[in-house]
């Protein structure tokens, strides 16, 4: 059951602030120092002063990057260059955008923003699909903490075979301008400010029958109960609007066609020990392995493609992952032998679309089987990098570090919604929906 609520958002005023363009950046995640930097140099009222400020030596416990991150906040909104919208409202949010690798193959995914009613897990109306890791949750949880707000979105799934959603809000896009924000890979970010009473009403009565999903955002979501049950007692609220109870959160509709899920590729580091002709020899007992070997960085190009049209033609059929071990000039493809394997691997779960997940194939049977990764390893990011594309993990290894790459077919939107409503977790950055919600489109400050 899915409470969602307008709320009176803060957005740029772009007249005082800057072109949209230059304002909104990629999920606080996703942000490295490089792109830090550059967003930083795009404009002094850039986002990301707020959601991943920079840090500095002389950083004190009364003056850092959070409390900076306030400071921002109460700044701009003294100034204008923040304004809050002056009625309730949901908020209509389309991305049109460029498939990565595939030129030409533009797609539009649908979706809005509202505030939903927080629900803690066990009550079963929010379903996770993935683990989560500790450091973001507390990282977060000291920005809302200083800020009061809530900035970056939750991407959240929920059937709706019928478009239901969507042809409600089809009138809103027909009537209503939108704000455009272009991100830094050219797709655009297109929002509609929706404060009609009766279309609310009406998304608000199809939203309460719907089960939902957490796509992406579980560190933010966690972060919010977290907030809450810690505030719950020290202040008092009486709207359903910016309150502690609730959450900003976009909402995407599972049967939606510009719903995209990429892959996530793991680079290993910090192993004690390793010896990638032992790795092997412990995989073959499980794997059928293949060799594309490599001379040069001209044939090292072509064998990364033969390896990604492997994993492409057994993406359906079979259980593939690529590999590049450090100090060798080939790269392998790894099947599995049988799936009787990882039920003998995969002893503490019984759901079968669980067990058989390319990533937990990879976590249970290499990482944590072969390589002996904990799962606590994995939980506070020891020995597991994660990329997204390929050529950047087999730069990775080239550059030094890391001892092994591994590459992986995406996750099936419909794996994901099998194995979160059956209540399990997959390892963590078990999928990577494209593109990004990008933040800086519309805020939700509470009413504190």
């Amino acid at each position: 059951m899915a409470q969602i609520f307008p709320f009176r958002g803060y957005r740029y005023n772009e007249p005082k602030a800057g072109c949209l363009d230059d304002l909104v950046s990629d999920p606080y995640d996703k942000i490295n120092g490089e792109l830090q930097d550059m967003y930083y140099e795009k404009s002094p009222n850039n986002i990301v002063r707020i959601i991943k400020g920079k840090t500095y030596p002389n950083d004190t416990s009364d003056d850092n990057q959070y409390t900076r991150a306030a400071g921002f906040l109460k700044t701009w909104v003294d100034e204008g260059i923040l304004h809050r919208d002056p009625e309730p409202s949901i908020y209509v949010y389309d991305q049109e955008y460029a498939v990565p690798g595939k030129p030409g193959d533009v797609r539009t995914r649908k979706g809005f923003v509202a505030s939903c009613r927080l629900m803690s897990y066990e009550e079963g109306g929010v379903k996770p699909h993935e683990r989560t890791l500790a450091g973001p949750k507390a990282d977060r949880l000291r920005l809302m903490r200083a800020t009061k707000a809530q900035f970056g979105q939750i991407f959240m799934l929920y059937p709706d075979p019928e478009h239901l959603v969507d042809n409600l809000l089809d009138e809103a896009r027909a009537e209503i301008a939108p704000v455009i924000a272009k991100d830094r890979f050219q797709d655009n970010h297109k929002l509609y400010r929706v404060s009609n009473p009766q279309m609310v009403r009406a998304l608000q009565d199809i939203m309460l029958k719907k089960q939902l999903f957490i796509a992406d955002g579980h560190h933010r979501y966690e972060t919010a109960l977290a907030y809450r049950d810690e505030m719950r007692g020290k202040v008092s609220q009486t709207d359903d609007y910016e309150t502690i109870e609730n959450r900003m959160i976009t909402f995407v509709s599972f049967d939606d066609p510009g719903l995209l899920v990429l892959p996530t590729h793991r680079l290993i580091k910090n192993l004690s020990g390793f010896v990638p002709e032992a790795l092997i020899k412990g995989m073959e007992e499980f794997f059928e392995l293949e060799m594309f070997a490599f001379s040069d960085e001209t044939s090292r190009k072509g064998a990364l493609q033969s390896v990604s049209e492997s994993l492409k033609e057994n993406a359906e059929t079979g259980h593939v992952i690529g590999i590049l071990l450090h100090g060798q000039d080939q790269f392998l493809t790894a099947k599995l032998k049988n799936t009787s394997l990882l039920d003998r691997i995969v002893k503490d779960e019984t759901n079968e679309d669980f067990k058989r997940l390319d990533v937990v194939m990879l976590h249970s049977i290499v990482l944590e089987h072969l390589l002996k990764i904990t799962k606590e390893d994995l939980a506070q990011e020891r020995n597991v990098e994660y990329v997204r594309s390929m050529e950047a993990g087999v730069d990775a290894m080239a550059a030094g570090g890391y001892q092994a790459f591994f590459m992986l077919n995406p996750t099936k939107t419909v794996e994901v919604k099998n194995v979160a409503a059956a209540g399990i977790r997959m390892p963590q950055k078990s999928t990577d929906f494209y593109p990004k919600l990008v933040t800086g489109l519309v805020l939700n400050k509470l009413s504190l």
